[in-house]
């Protein structure tokens, strides 16, 4: 009979199946933390529940009184271990768990900024925080939360199609320039970083729950005026998206056209939500303004710092410009300003 395989996780469930020829037919569980590490495996026999083994980690993945022989393959966050080093693999390198570091150098090289000294070391592993940090496959590719990586999903899938080539999330993130990096980045985590909540009470789900994956990244055009061309994400929306913008609290509707019969800016894009925004009050002078097609439910995104006049200029939009961070951090604190020299 063959033997299956299904794995649980504690954040959700992961199932995988795998095929070997045995007598019996048996099924284990994977019991994992918050890290995705495994910390024990059990069975079902005959109606009860066995323990198959238990696994304790230092830090950064070395296992406690570890089982020999090993008795499981993938341990520290899930990751392969091999058996002969004891390294994990992390699909762009390893992670040698006992010296607490990469076997080699981070080959993203876009990840190594000057004005953030945990990303010096190109060694390190989850910004030398392994209790809250992960590295998913051994590429730091800025501190992208799992809702901005799910979102940078479609735009890779467009670069593989444009390229012929099948890279994986974190090398095309690698391809980005610095304002195309510092765009996604301050979009989507404004939109993640903003709740839509009825007049009623009622909760949609933060913005970028809406948003079903971003499919162009449009950062600085040099030597171009036009601030409707620049910094901002194109995406595609989720049904429902536009109802959600239009019951949130501190949206406005507007139109992007005039009287209704051509439009200047955002071209393609018809209609807009604005977030309520005030001149020098702090915490509302930055505001997302996404740009919408009902009809294909596709986006134009972005935020906007700047009143009158400069509201037009391509520094309106840009998280870099002078004074745009402070605006930015007012109103949704976290951001880190890795592109500060």
């Amino acid at each position: 009979m063959r033997r299956y395989l299904l794995t649980l996780l504690a954040v959700g469930l992961w199932p995988t199946l795998t095929f070997a020829q045995t007598t019996t037919q048996v099924v284990e569980y994977y019991h994992t933390d918050a890290l995705g590490s495994v910390r024990a495996v059990t069975k079902v026999v005959n109606g009860q529940v066995q323990v198959v083994s238990r696994h304790d980690y230092k830090p950064f993945g070395e296992e406690v009184s570890p089982q020999t022989p090993p008795v499981d393959k993938r341990l520290f966050t899930g990751k392969e271990r091999d058996q002969e080093t004891g390294w994990d693999y992390f699909e762009a390198r390893y992670l040698a768990t006992g010296l607490a570091r990469f076997s080699t150098v981070d080959p993203l090289g876009a990840s190594g900024r000057t004005s953030d000294p945990q990303s010096w070391n190109r060694y390190t592993y989850g910004r030398s925080n392994p209790l809250r940090f992960v590295d998913p496959s051994g590429l730091d590719w800025s501190d992208l939360s799992a809702e901005q990586r799910r979102v940078f999903q479609s735009y890779r899938d467009n670069y593989n199609t444009a390229n012929k080539t099948s890279s994986s999330p974190e090398e095309v993130y690698g391809t980005l320039s610095a304002s195309q990096m510092a765009t996604f980045e301050s979009v989507t985590y404004a939109l993640e970083h903003t709740q839509l909540i009825g007049a009623n009470g009622s909760n949609a789900g933060n913005a970028l729950q809406h948003v079903s994956g971003v499919t162009r990244i449009a950062g600085e055009i040099p030597g171009s005026s036009k601030g409707d061309e620049q910094f901002r994400v194109f995406a595609d929306l989720r049904p429902g998206a536009v109802e959600a913008f239009a019951a949130a609290q501190g949206f406005e509707p507007s139109s992007n056209s005039v009287l209704g019969l051509f439009q200047i800016y955002h071209q393609g894009y018809p209609e807009s939500f604005r977030q309520v925004r005030r001149e020098g009050v702090a915490g509302m002078e930055a505001g997302l303004q996404p740009s919408y097609s009902r009809t294909t439910l596709r986006a134009d995104i972005d935020v906007d710092y700047r009143f009158g006049a400069a509201h037009l200029q391509p520094a309106n939009s840009d998280v870099r410009g002078p004074g745009n961070y402070q605006k930015f951090i007012d109103r949704w604190p976290g951001l880190r300003d890795w592109w500060k020299k």
